[in-house]
């Protein structure tokens, strides 16, 4: 009897093909985030002014920018349209009981203005490819293009992701269910971050899915990417990489191939050596007086470890410049749908087709101990430079990874646990973005109602913006339990044959 651990393609349930799944997925998912994209208020997202303004830069040449004496080391300055350089988020993003209206664009600056971006100094390749398609467009003036242009990359990523996983409608729930609400917030905005969670979940793939040759090129492509924009995404590339290398090790005759492993490594090194040159050339010094701090190793690691709770918090709820937090509901209800997904995920263990159980506890082992060590590291490494700046939503992309893997691996949807999930994740969507929306057009002491409310974007009022929004998940969420009623059991990318 065999009774060693084989890994195998994950089977469709449904015959519908692919690429059509991932086109209805990326489609499904861009119409969300463009009523989130117009909800959040002008400059809402976390440092989203500093990048819309370095991606113009960059998408119009000027790559590197110039010094900006009296401020950080990291702050370039750069020529850009008046609609995007003025109108300082400043003015709402400490108080959230303010409206975002007073961050207008000033309509008497010059048509164009020299401002100083924080993200200066950051690998270009993010703000190429998010800059150079409004400039296509011709709406290079406008914030709200920018944003759409990071949209339609993240919907993309996920497309891909769903279309490798060959996801039928009970996975489809519970992947959905795993989207924190802070992840709804950052995909809606331009932030490099989001981006990078949106190519680490099409990555990880590539653990739960065995490829080989060229194959591979789609774990590897989009953690090269990650990289090349995020240098902190290589903890996250090597924590995969060495999941697939144990993996491949726990199989018959279980090594990779050495072109397997050209194909898989040298994309993420081509990406290294460019964020080294990069780093060279622009001259890039990681400090910050503003934030830094002294003292010992060990006050270093108090520092770091205090930050714990909060940073754990961000990861699920927060919301804008770490300034409000979405509301209550939609962090019960995201708590109990991953609960709901973990508890479905030990269960399927006793199942004759589960994967093996010693190979996920290597998988979920790994994944700790990256959110574990690497913020801890990375606030005592930097702390006399930077201090201790970590941001829960740094850790999204390990959750990305966690949810990848879970229902990667998950032989069964029971239809009842689908309807529970997804009428969670429904309320944790819909809540959180009716919060978003009161924040930026009433603030955070304004009505429920919207009533009187500010316009924070062209298009809709912000009320007008719920309704489509929630209308939206409804009709998602409709469909989804349509699908699941008679859920067909599939093959799990990882298990047991005797």
């Amino acid at each position: 009897m065999d009774s060693a651990h084989r890994l195998t393609r994950a089977a469709p349930a449904t015959p519908v093909s692919s690429a059509r799944l991932g086109i209805a997925v990326a489609a499904t998912l861009g119409v969300l985030l463009v009523c989130w994209a117009a909800t959040i208020g002008r400059y809402g997202g976390p440092d989203e002014p500093a990048h819309v303004v370095r991606a113009y830069a960059v998408a119009h040449g000027e790559v590197r920018g110039d010094a900006a004496p009296g401020l950080a080391p990291g702050y370039r300055v750069v020529r850009v349209p008046s609609s995007l350089g003025t109108g300082d988020p400043a003015c709402y993003r400490h108080d959230p009981t303010t409206t975002s209206t007073c961050a207008a664009a000033d309509p008497a600056a010059s048509p164009f203005v020299r401002v100083a971006t924080s993200a200066g100094a950051n690998p270009p390749l993010y703000y190429a490819v998010v800059g150079l398609l409004p400039r296509v467009a011709g709406v290079e003036g406008d914030p709200l293009a920018y944003r759409l242009a990071a949209v339609a990359l993240v919907a993309m990523a996920i497309g891909a992701a769903a279309a490798r996983l060959r996801l039928e409608a009970g996975r489809a729930v519970l992947l959905a269910a795993l989207v924190a609400p802070s992840c709804w917030f950052l995909w809606g905005v331009v932030n490099p971050n989001g981006l990078e969670i949106a190519l680490v979940a099409l990555a990880a793939t590539g653990i739960v899915r065995r490829s080989s040759g060229r194959a591979l090129l789609w774990t590897s492509l989009p953690l090269a990417f990650a990289v090349a924009m995020r240098p902190i995404a290589l903890a996250w590339a090597i924590a995969m990489l060495a999941l697939i290398e144990l993996r491949e090790r726990r199989e018959v005759h279980g090594r990779l191939q050495r072109r397997d492993r050209v194909v898989l490594w040298s994309p993420i090194a081509a990406a290294v050596a460019t964020v080294a040159a990069w780093s060279a050339w622009s001259g890039l010094v990681i400090d910050d007086d503003r934030t830094a701090r002294t003292g010992s190793v060990i006050a270093a690691v108090g520092d770091s470890l205090g930050g714990v709770p909060r940073s754990s918090l961000e990861l699920v709820a927060s919301m804008g410049w770490l300034e409000f937090w979405a509301p209550w509901p939609a962090v019960a209800a995201w708590c109990a749908a991953a609960t709901a997904v973990v508890v479905a995920v030990v269960r399927q263990r006793s199942a004759a087709t589960a994967p093996p159980t010693a190979l996920l506890t290597a998988v979920w082992l790994v994944l700790l101990g990256a959110a574990l060590v690497v913020p801890l590291a990375f606030e005592v490494a930097l702390y006399e430079r930077v201090g201790p700046i970590w941001q829960g939503r740094y850790l999204l992309p390990v959750l990305a990874i966690a949810a990848v893997v879970a229902v990667g691996t998950i032989t069964r949807v029971p239809a009842r646990l689908a309807r529970v999930v997804v009428a969670l994740a429904g309320v944790a969507a819909v809540t959180t973005h009716w919060a978003v929306a009161r924040r930026y057009s009433v603030g955070t002491d304004g009505s429920w109602w919207l009533h009187h409310g500010d316009h924070t974007s062209r298009w809709l009022t912000p009320g007008w913006w719920v309704v489509v929004h929630g209308v939206a998940v409804s009709v998602v969420v409709a469909r989804l339990l349509i699908a699941c009623r008679s859920p067909r059991p599939h093959a799990s990318a990882l298990r047991q044959t005797m």
